[in-house]
């Protein structure tokens, strides 16, 4: 740094250091506008350089402002701005200020970080300003790194590429001012003209990070963009590695001819060395892991994970000696074995349907007595388990590479975790063994997840800290057994419950630990696992208890864990755990004895609804509804409880259905079935038509029930209301959404006249 720059204070590296950027960016503003004002006043040269932009761009490129909906759009702001200055100093002649590749890094990133743009917008802008760096750098071959589907432009003659030419005056002459008017005079002032910016590979490193980051929203998920994205940036990795290969090797066979000749050759300028790195192909395999949907995504990113290991395989010594070549790390092989339990998960899914259809026709055709759907038990070419076991090979490979002491592997908790997640997913898709009883070697996934958590934790009885388990280790193993529907899942997640509260309590409480005893905390997505095994396996009770609990804990003034808070899903569980139990009961008292205690877990939620996010759902009391239809006969009084649900299903936040109106009719016609209930089934009647028609919500079912009942009252009401009004006013069902269940005129005719027409058509088809 010169004796000018030294009086910069923007150069030091702590300049503003513990400042925002909106601080950082009127700093910047008022110090434009006091370079404009000496700049019109006088001669004097401007303070201000790229180094000053770059303090703020540095700042709105940094992870801390990924939430700043503006930020990459103030990015290019000033980036405009800054190129604003720069041809104009350029115009002057002023060959001191000179752009740096930093400026469009930053930039890039800057809309890399942001989750508030739409992707293609995002897309967009970033690959603007890469081709614009790239089109100042004068490369031509290195402007068709960006273009997909087009016919690269010739590139022209240089010396690199023709070997034979000695002469300097082979050079071509792509920089503006090799013009003749500027080649003059700039020889009169002796002022040579400005290097070229040429990209670095962190340039393109933030426009790949741009196109694989995950991200929210329906349009940054959707699955073609993300395929796109993929694909362009693998593209864009091979097209600059095999350039990298190429110019490497010329520059090389160059240097050595300029050795052998003792001559000093001219080093062409006009192109740009760049060498992807290990993130350039982390980002490029994370892209792919974002298409969960395709079939071959593993073979995309274990083709991409070989192609960064033949460097290694062809040159073994240059990883010795130079730091920055590509090498897989921790995160190229978790990724990829992220891509292989993802295909897993396809498989093992397509393999469960089709094992569905199998036993479906089996028993259709064989009432139930063949085994023949045994036969494609074991078939591990289809049901994941070739993938899951791919994966378990990285795993041990990664260890092999640490015990080598190969830097940047460490076979941490993550690739365990993802394995565990892998046998989990597949669990679900086995239940089909207990269900029919069916005994394979392709079974026991929960087993399997319960002996790699059991590894983690020898890893950690053995001072291994970054192996041993979390939290989330044990949640998966608790879905694993959830899943599996195997008869003891609620047991043993109970039990792994209990040894994670156990692990966490004797865990060492020190500085040094404080970070993997936090680790280890159970959440209230832990004792969900747990109530949806137990619900399934032990009973509504049992999820009950589980959840009652969590509220203690909560509540335990000792502690302070925020996140045992109960969420809507915890509450959901067991309201449809006792629901479960209500369908499943075969006497009604015991079916109304479970409906009334979902109704009393669902008040519950319905009086803290405005607590802690937590909400109600739709279902859930339409789900009571429907159940309180097969007491309604035998137990009548309980249409109070109907009506009662249903009023609070009014007054929650949900919109009433036309299913729940027509349900609440059927539960009170069946309750009012008697014959001596004629007055009360008239007053129910006509309110609940009444009331129907107010909110816009009859449907064709709602009609058919009436119709169809044989009460007076019901007819009296059809006659009157249905058949003589005919058509319906519009706005009696103007609130039902599905056109399927809109009343037409055939609504109106009984249930046999209803079958005659249904057959009548059938006989024409």
């Amino acid at each position: 740094m010169d004796s000018k720059d030294s009086e910069k204070e923007w150069h030091s590296p702590s300049f503003m250091a513990n400042c925002s950027v909106d601080q950082k960016e009127d700093w910047l503003k008022r110090l434009l506008h006091q370079n404009e004002i000496s700049s019109s006043s006088s001669t004097t040269t401007s303070v201000v350089d790229v180094e000053a932009f770059l303090v703020v761009l540095k700042d709105l490129a940094s992870p801390e402002s990924v939430h700043d909906a503006g930020g990459p759009r103030r990015a290019d702001m000033w980036m405009n701005r800054l190129l604003e200055l720069y041809h104009r100093r350029k115009d002057e002649n002023e060959t001191e200020f000179h752009l740096d590749p930093k400026c469009y890094q930053y930039v890039i990133q800057a809309w890399a970080n942001s989750d508030k743009e739409e992707a293609i917008v995002i897309r967009n802008r970033s690959e603007r300003w890469l081709n614009d760096i790239i089109q100042k750098s004068g490369d031509i071959l290195l402007s068709t790194v960006t273009i997909q589907g087009k016919n690269p432009p010739p590139r022209p003659p240089t010396v690199l590429n023709n070997n034979n030419n000695n002469n300097n005056n082979n050079k071509p002459n792509n920089n503006k001012y090799d013009n003749d008017n500027d080649n003059d005079a700039q020889t009169k002032q002796n002022i040579a003209p400005p290097p070229k910016i040429k990209p670095t590979i962190h340039c393109f490193n933030a426009f790949i990070d741009g196109l694989t980051r995950g991200r929210q929203g329906k349009n940054k998920r959707d699955r073609q963009i993300l395929v796109e994205n993929a694909a362009f940036s693998e593209n864009i990795l091979r097209r600059l590695h095999s350039m990298y290969c190429h110019r490497s090797k010329q520059q090389q066979q160059q240097q050595q001819q300029q050795e052998e000749d003792k001559i000093n050759r001219y080093s062409d300028d006009d192109i740009a060395i760049i060498r992807p790195n290990t993130d350039t192909f982390n980002h490029v395999i994370r892209g792919w892991t974002r298409c969960k949907q395709e079939h071959n995504i593993h073979k995309k990113v274990l083709t991409i994970l070989r192609l960064m290991e033949s460097d290694q395989r062809e040159n073994p010594e240059a990883f010795i000696t130079d730091s920055g070549l590509p090498r897989p790390n921790t995160k190229s092989y978790s990724m990829a074995m992220d891509a292989l339990i993802a295909v897993a998960k396809q498989k093992a899914r397509l393999y469960n349907n089709d094992q569905k259809s199998r036993r479906k026709q089996h028993n259709y055709h064989d009432n139930g007595n063949s085994n023949d759907h045994r036969a494609h038990g074991h078939d591990h070419h289809l049901n994941g388990m070739d993938e899951i076991k791919e994966a378990t090979a990285i795993l041990k490979y990664m260890h092999d590479l640490y015990d080598a002491g190969v830097e940047g592997v460490v076979p941490h908790r993550v690739p365990y975790n993802i394995l565990i997640t892998g046998y989990s997913a597949l669990a679900s898709f086995g239940q089909h063994r207990y269900e029919y009883n069916i005994s394979d070697d392709s079974g026991g996934e929960q087993f399997k997840a319960e002996e790699i958590l059991r590894t983690m934790m020898s890893h950690r009885d053995n001072e291994f800290m970054e192996a041993s388990p979390d939290v989330l280790s044990y949640e998966k193993v608790m879905l694993a057994w959830a899943n599996s529907g195997h008869p003891q899942s609620g047991k043993r997640a109970t039990w792994w419950l209990k040894q994670l509260w156990k692990d966490y309590d004797l865990y060492p409480e020190s500085a040094s630990t404080s970070s993997h005893k936090s680790s280890l905390l159970p959440t209230v997505s832990t004792y969900n696992i747990v109530m949806k095994a137990l619900a399934g396996t032990d009973g509504a009770l049992a999820a009950e208890n589980v959840l009652l609990d969590l509220g203690e804990r909560y509540r335990d003034e000792r502690t302070d864990h925020p996140g045992l808070c109960p969420n809507s899903e915890s509450f959901s569980i067991v309201i449809r755990a006792w629901l479960e139990s209500a369908d499943q009961a075969r006497h009604v008292d015991q079916r109304i004895a479970s409906i009334r205690r979902a109704y009393e877990w669902l008040s519950s939620l319905r009086g803290i609804e405005n607590e802690n996010n937590l909400s109600t759902a739709p279902q859930l009391f339409t789900g009571m509804l429907s159940l309180l239809k097969s007491c309604a006969k035998k137990r009548p009084h309980v249409l109070d409880l109907a009506q009662q649900i249903f009023e609070d299903y009014r007054q929650s936040r949900h919109r009433l259905d036309n299913f729940s109106y027509a349900t609440l009719l059927q539960v009170g016609l069946l309750s009012y079935s008697w014959s001596d209930s004629g007055e009360d089934r008239e007053n129910f009647v006509e309110n609940i038509f009444a009331d129907c028609c107010d909110d816009g919500l009859v449907s064709n079912v709602f009609i058919r029930t009436l119709v169809d009942h044989p009460s007076n009252e019901c007819k009296n009401l059809t006659d009157r209301a249905l058949i003589q009004d005919w058509p319906l006013p519009p706005s009696w069902s103007r609130n039902v959404k599905n056109k399927n269940n809109l009343p037409v005129p055939n609504d109106v005719k009984s249930a046999s006249e209803r079958l005659v027409l249904r057959r009548g058509r059938g006989d024409r088809k």
